[in-house]
């Protein structure tokens, strides 16, 4: 078999960020399939399923007077080691069958110039596959964007509830993710459909889309199916009732308009101190925490527009949530919506809408 060398290191680059973790069970779902049938590189973790096209040559050998295919499966992270020890253009795969711990192992040598590499894989009839659905039966929902995709998911999850690791697209042409005590909205052009994400197939798109790229989303089924460019992404969508998040948004509130940049910045600074901090908005806008092991931090010198809020609001927030959903935003200026301290903070700007839950303090 031989490859394009720059193109199996970036195919292989692509394929690792879908396989799944470490699995004494499931050593397959940690390696990437070299598809020599289908001139592909697959990888998935049973929810996720990645197909790269990849011109394989020479990758039929005759057995019993017929074509087989020389498929096998191996760890992507071993072999773009090798790859990139070396400049030719091409990369030989041989492909030998050994008995090796109960038959379950081949061996193959990577042919590199002067050079050879011996690795152990399993073998191709292992891999789970799914197949891409015809093109018939799939509808278009969307097309999404890196920035677009960064915006809605830039929540980590910790909890357990299954709820808070789902992408929503609603209806109403809005992408939605929350985790109870925080949401991040994007209006998004779409069919009006409504799915749901996982939220950790959509990291692993992001991590693989270039910055001016996306990708067209379809549904067929069951499946969410990712197009980026001649790469497929097949996604098992989540058929749960995602909860109703308009109840949360406030009506009647008081209005500012805060510098991005330098409230980022204290938020930032803030999280340092691993606690929740007081934010006050008395005509002036303030953030101050302190940890009796780290130290203390204040900051009220934010620049902010409007004629405040009347009486002092003071309220307890999570830094590090008013830190990610800034991040979110990108103008210069955002607007903080507010009633008092028992309500959630709403930042907006343009089409992105962030909700941030108060906390104890």
């Amino acid at each position: 078999m031989e490859i394009n060398r720059e193109n199996l290191i970036e195919g292989l680059k692509k394929a690792k960020v879908f396989i799944g973790k470490s699995s004494e069970n499931l050593p397959i779902l940690t390696k990437v399939h070299f598809n020599a049938e289908k001139q592909a590189l697959e990888a998935t973790n049973l929810e996720t399923f990645i197909k790269i096209p990849m011109k394989m040559t020479k990758c039929k050998r005759k057995s019993k007077g017929e074509d087989i295919f020389t498929s096998f499966c191996g760890d992507p992270g071993d072999i773009i080691k090798i790859l990139k020890l070396e400049s030719g253009d091409k990369v030989t795969i041989d492909l030998k069958k050994m008995k090796s711990e109960g038959d379950m192992f081949s061996l193959y040598q990577i042919t590199l110039g002067e050079n050879f590499e011996t690795l152990h894989v399993l073998p191709s009839d292992e891999f789970p596959t799914i197949d891409t659905p015809p093109e018939k039966d799939t509808k278009k929902v969307a097309d999404l964007t890196k920035a677009q995709i960064l915006k809605v998911n830039n929540i980590k999850t910790t909890e357990d509830n299954f709820r808070h690791d789902i992408v929503h697209i609603s209806p109403n042409s809005e992408m939605v993710k929350t985790d109870g005590h925080r949401l991040h909205l994007l209006k998004i052009q779409s069919s009006g459909e409504s799915i749901n994400i996982p939220a950790d197939a959509l990291t692993k798109i992001g991590k693989i889309l270039q910055k001016d790229e996306s990708a067209e989303l379809s549904v067929s089924g069951i499946y969410g199916v990712f197009e980026i460019g001649v790469i497929d992404v097949i996604v098992r969508l989540s058929d749960i009732n995602y909860p109703d998040y308009k109840g949360v948004f406030l009506e009647n509130a008081h209005s500012v308009v805060v510098n991005r940049e330098a409230l980022l910045t204290a938020a930032t600074q803030a999280s340092i101190m691993d606690v929740s901090a007081l934010m006050t908005f008395n005509g002036k806008l303030e953030i101050r925490c302190s940890n009796p092991e780290k130290g203390e931090y204040a900051n009220n010198d934010i620049p902010f527009q409007g004629e405040g809020v009347g009486e002092e609001i003071l309220m307890g927030i999570n830094p590090e949530y008013i830190r990610d959903v800034l991040t979110s935003c990108s103008a210069d200026e955002v607007t903080i919506e507010l009633i008092d301290e028992s309500k959630p903070l709403v930042f907006t700007e343009t089409d992105f809408t962030g909700l941030v839950m108060p906390v104890r303090v």
